[in-house]
């Protein structure tokens, strides 16, 4: 999947937004906050069609009527720091686990901004730091606008009751159960890049 170019300024610089237009957040790694179905074989007897096996059992219906429950995140995210210095390079993940949010004043807020959106989570990250020294926001919002076969994936946060944008990936692969994301850019003081490469996996509804 090609990377999202993003540039990363070296200080924290927030944008608030106050019209339709998304604003690109840099406070280091937070604007990167970062179903298959059974195939059941057939035991017969040798008797095609006097077992029951053959479509009596259900299973093949059961796998078709299985669907992802959107209503949870469960995501990790994998960042690459590439250095002009070898001893700053690294690579560590965070874990991203969220629930689905459908009302209150932040689902108002994010709404407003992006109408659009099928999905808005509210998400804990894990941990608050990668390699030594790059801070995570452990608490962040995200949502999807799923379009076929891709999807845009948003991150959201609310300071003072203002709610600053960042559209993280505009064409995350998705194949109906899980969505797949590249993004990064130049980041910090080190003349490096700092790269994310993310999944969310929904599960199996009940």
């Amino acid at each position: 999947m090609t990377r999202s170019a993003l540039i990363i300024l070296p200080l924290t610089t927030w944008a608030c937004a106050t019209g339709s237009a998304p604003i690109t957040n840099t406070d280091g790694l937070d604007w990167g906050d970062t179903g298959a179905s059974d195939n059941v074989e057939d035991s017969d007897d040798g008797d095609e069609g006097d077992d029951g096996d053959d479509g009596d059992d259900g299973d093949d219906g059961d796998d078709n009527a299985k669907e992802p429950d959107f209503s949870v995140w469960v995501g990790e995210r994998e960042f690459e720091y590439d250095s002009s210095w070898d001893s700053y390079d690294c690579t560590e993940s965070v874990t991203e686990n969220g629930v689905q949010i459908t009302s209150g004043q932040a689902y108002g807020k994010i709404v407003s901004e992006c109408p659009g959106c099928d999905y808005i989570y509210e998400v804990d990250v894990s941990p608050g730091e990668i390699c030594g020294w790059i801070g995570i926001d452990t608490s962040t919002y995200r949502a999807i606008d799923i379009s076929g076969n891709s999807a845009e994936i948003w991150r959201f946060e609310i300071d003072d009751g203002d709610l600053y944008t960042q559209l993280l990936a505009d064409d995350a692969d998705f194949d109906g159960w899980a969505l797949e994301y590249s993004y990064g850019g130049e980041y910090g003081n080190y003349g490096g890049t700092l790269y994310a490469d993310g999944w969310v996996e929904f599960p199996v509804a009940d």
